[in-house]
Formats: structure tokens, sequence, C-alpha cells
């Protein structure tokens, strides 16, 4: 049954739309076998993507992987500039999933798994969520592959040291800091004067620096000693020049600007050159600490 299922499988994925099937005598496992081991090595060369909305069940390829080899699986893209890639060894059921999108942020969903559980690092923030508390549940190496339906590209790899270390679970926090170190610098070298605080401004201390799509505008996160790992003040600069939607939001240079109080907290937008900044903070603080702003990326950061 597993044999006739993967053969199955692997048909869909090599015909675009998954309408045709092939069938294979199953008096022979041996034959059988061979034929899948044959079928997956030429695949490895095929550009054939199977259409958007076609799907296959990983858990059956884990026969059809040779050991010492890794699987990869790139799959379609349902919508425009999102795509998902899993690098599985079967064998020692592990994997690594990674989620990309161009929208609302560039970065990854980044997830690696086996059969005592996940760890995920969040594509927007990088933060970077353990295995939970011993007794409580977590999706296994078993469940992700079981319940992800895929249609990809196939692709055997030998197992690199870098392909290696994308299966380590610890692995991820270094992943976490690389990904942070690309922000930190690409904040360094923006088109426009990116605003935010000094480290220590009111106790506040950088917590995370999220991009808006394509880098026209910069969301900057802070934490206070009481707020540690989550936010209490929050700075978006927008430039107005590529991300001319937001100019009609500023209109005003700060002193006439208004705050908008809503929930216990201030929104107050204000207009300085071709930047629009965005403060969120407590009620009643938004103006002050707009005040202690200054330059952090882009011209004059330096």
């Amino acid at each position: 049954m597993a044999v006739a299922l993967l053969l199955f499988a692997l048909a869909v994925a090599a015909v675009a739309c998954g309408t045709a099937t092939t069938t294979y005598p199953s008096s022979s496992l041996t034959t059988a076998a061979a034929a899948v081991a044959t079928f997956v090595n030429s695949s490895t060369s095929s550009t054939l993507l199977p259409a958007p909305g076609s799907s296959i069940l990983l858990t059956p390829t884990d026969a059809a992987v040779p050991p010492g080899k890794l699987l990869e699986v790139t799959t379609c893209a349902s919508t425009p500039g999102e795509a998902e890639y899993f690098l599985l060894d079967t064998h020692s059921r592990r994997g690594y999933r990674d989620m990309a999108s161009s929208c609302p942020t560039p970065g990854y969903s980044i997830m690696i798994f086996d059969d005592t559980g996940h760890r995920a690092m969040d594509g927007v923030t990088l933060e970077v969520y353990p295995d939970p508390s011993s007794g409580e549940k977590s999706a296994s190496y078993s469940q992700i592959v079981h319940d992800d339906q895929l249609a990809g590209k196939r692709k055997l790899l030998d197992p690199t040291p870098e392909l290696l270390a994308k299966l380590d679970k610890q692995a991820i926090l270094g992943m976490a800091a690389h990904f942070r170190e690309e922000r930190e610098r690409k904040l360094a070298d923006l088109p426009y004067p990116a605003r935010g605080f000094a480290e220590g401004t009111e106790g506040l201390s950088l917590l995370w620096i999220i991009p808006g799509q394509d880098w026209t505008s910069v969301r900057l996160e802070y934490q206070s000693p009481s707020t540690i790992g989550r936010p209490a003040v929050t700075v978006i600069t927008y430039d107005l020049t590529a991300d001319t939607k937001a100019a009609p939001l500023f209109s005003v240079p700060l002193e006439k600007s208004v705050p908008l109080t809503e929930e216990g907290s201030d929104i107050l937008r204000f207009r300085d050159g071709d930047t629009g900044i965005q403060i969120q903070a407590a009620a009643g603080a938004s103006r002050d600490l707009a005040l202690k702003l200054l330059v952090v990326g882009g011209p004059g950061s330096k």
C-alpha cells in the first residue's frame, strides 16, 4: 500500500495538475521500489512544477529517499511573493521549513522539527519560540509532514555541513541573530532618515526592527524595564517619496500635531521633510517622547 501511494504521489508531483496517474504491477515490490528510485532520481533534473492547487503527501516519500540523502521540496506559490521550502532528513526524521513572504514584511518564518516537537522563528519580529514545556503538546515531524499538503519541485541533495546545520534546532537562534544583524545593516543604509531613540532614553531599549514592504518604511519597537520582551513604544518612519499613499496621514509638523488617544495609548503623526513619523506610546507620553527622537538609520545616523 505505501509503495502504491508513493507512486501515485510522485506521479502527481511530476504531472502539473495531478490529473494523470501512473500504475505499476503490484506483484513485485522489488520492481516497484526500483521504479520509485528511478523516478525520483530522474525527477531531480526536472523543471516542471505542479500547478498551484494540486497536492502530494510528504509522508510516503520517506521510502523513496536513499540513505545518506536529504529531500528538498520547494512548493508552488499560490500567492505572488510567497513560497514554502522544506528540507527533510527522512531517515533521522528531522526537518526544516522556511516560509518566505514579501508582504507585509520581507523575511522568513522558520521551523525546525523532529520527533520531539518543533521550534519556530517568527518572520516579522525574529522571536524564537522554543519547544513547549514537558507534557505540553507540540507538532512533531510526523504531524508536520502529514498535515502539510505540498505540490512542488523535487530534489535529492547530499548532506553538506551547511544543510545539516539547518536541521539543528539550536541553530535557529543563530539564524535569528543573523537576520537581526542584516536588518541593523539595512537600517543604517536606508536612503531616508529613520527616527528612533538613543539606547537608554527613558529606560527604553531597542527590541525589534521590522521593515515595511521594500523598506519604504521601518518600524522600531522599544521595550521598557516593565515590558521586557514586549514593546512599550513604537516608532514608524515612512519614506513619503516612495510611499505616496501614506503621505495624507502626515500633513503637519510636530508642533501642530495632535495625538489620537485610544485604549490607553497615544498615536501621534507628524511630517518632517520627506518623511512621516508615527509614534505610539502610553497615553500622555507620546509628545514628550517625540521631542527625544533622533536619526538612528539612513542619512545622518552615522
